[in-house]
């Protein structure tokens, strides 16, 4: 896996508030779905979001990604109109964690998700879009990593993933699940990866991954970044825009992003 280049192109600029989504909401294999992008275009690229569902920032990406890649891109709505309160996290007393452990146990659950995953996909296909991308924040990055293993994408994109390591995916309901990818994963992948890590997650676990896909026949098209004095969830609804360098590190994610899939897709 190479690291991420220094090569900078344009994205629209970062509306750091009030941001007004540029796409639509649709009933999509039986999930109520975002939309944005051009229709007209052969790619498409599934966002999932991270446990705040669609939250300001995750949507602006989303719309950052279609009109930087010219693609479709679609976010299903995987927790049927839940969420969690982003103001329950970090958790600051016991009610909070308990909150926090009732809706990880619920609607997160990667094995549940993924059979949301396949129908979407059969959707896509079956309106002959067939060109995939996919990509993921937090819970929703080891979604992506298990999707790129699917056979059914072509590239598959991890941000700040959360609960990645088999160790982790055994607890829906740890409060300290590491944010880690495991090596395992890596050995079922079949396309390209982007990996973008923050502080928060095990470098070391990180870096293995990466190894493990350094043999693969895609390897020259992997791309790995650490966004070392970047807290986890800083490119999705944790993302700060009064802060002027998370505020670049945002961008950085999706300049980095979009130079991926327009690379592989």
């Amino acid at each position: 896996m190479l690291p991420a280049t220094n090569v900078v192109s344009s994205i629209p600029p970062v509306i750091t508030d009030g941001y007004k989504e540029k796409g639509e909401y649709k009933e999509y294999a039986g999930l109520r779905t975002y939309f944005t992008g051009p229709t007209n275009t052969g790619r498409t690229i599934l966002v999932f979001y991270d446990i705040f569902s669609f939250f300001p920032q995750t949507m602006q990406g989303a719309d950052i990604i279609a009109s930087s890649t010219k693609s479709l891109v679609l976010m299903p709505d995987f927790f049927r109109g839940e969420t969690l309160d982003i103001s329950v996290y970090p958790p600051k007393n016991d009610d909070d964690r308990k909150k926090v452990a009732a809706f990880l146990s619920t609607w997160p659950n990667p094995n549940d998700r993924m059979a949301d995953v396949v129908t979407v996909v059969e959707a896509l296909k079956k309106d002959g879009r067939t060109k995939l991308g996919v990509m993921g924040f937090c819970w929703g990055g080891k979604i992506a990593i298990l999707s790129g293993a699917t056979g059914s994408f072509e590239a598959c994109a991890a941000i700040h993933p959360a609960m990645a390591s088999a160790e982790a995916a055994k607890d829906m309901t740890s409060l300290v699940a590491p944010f880690i990818v495991s090596a395992d994963y890596a050995n079922d992948l079949k396309v390209p990866v982007a990996l973008f890590i923050s502080k928060d997650e095990s470098e070391e676990e990180a870096e293995k991954f990466v190894g493990a896909l350094s043999s693969k026949p895609f390897a020259s098209k992997n791309v790995y970044k650490r966004y070392g004095s970047m807290r986890h969830g800083f490119a999705a609804a944790r993302a700060n825009f009064q802060d002027p360098e998370a505020l670049r590190e945002y961008e950085d994610v999706f300049v980095r992003l979009s130079q991926f899939f327009n690379g592989v897709l």
